[in-house]
């Protein structure tokens, strides 16, 4: 029997990623055991927004247990992520001898803003022609700043 681990969880080839705005975000993992020649031929992954990391609320995404040695850029499958949350995911494999490994450690990651209709900011600009408060006329704003410039020569 040999002793199999789940470690290294990556989200968008990051540790916890903050900020996601990706809306089928990759995950990846590691395999360490204790044997040689031990491969990976099957996983789950869980996702629930249960920040706890005791996955006792409902899951948004449960895989079930998928038929594949694939450990690098398995794509989220759940319910559509919503802006600006925290999705805690955790790990399992099987290997080829068809032995279980414990769940991974709790990792997570927190998406950012999925939609640019979320955006509530304006756009930093100039007045360029546009009568201000102070001023009735449009020369209130500078368009160019033009300063001489003197080279010494050596």
């Amino acid at each position: 029997m040999h002793d199999l681990i789940v470690k290294k969880l990556r989200c968008e080839y990051r540790n916890n990623p903050v900020g996601i705005d990706v809306v089928k975000p990759r995950l990846s993992w590691q395999l360490a055991a204790s044997g040689r020649n031990v491969k990976q031929a099957a996983y789950q992954i869980q996702v629930s927004t249960d920040n706890t990391g005791a996955f006792t609320g409902p899951l948004v995404w449960d895989s079930g247990k998928i038929i594949s040695d694939r450990s690098v850029h398995v794509e989220y499958e759940g319910d559509q992520l919503r802006s600006s949350t925290q999705y805690s995911y955790r790990v399992r494999v099987w290997s080829s001898l068809d032995e279980e490994s414990v769940w991974s450690e709790t990792a997570y990651w927190i998406t950012g803003l999925l939609s640019s209709d979320e955006w509530k900011a304006q756009w930093i600009s100039g007045m360029y022609g546009q009568p201000t408060e102070q001023s009735s006329h449009q020369t209130c704003c500078v368009k160019h700043l033009i300063l001489p410039l003197k080279l010494n020569q050596p």
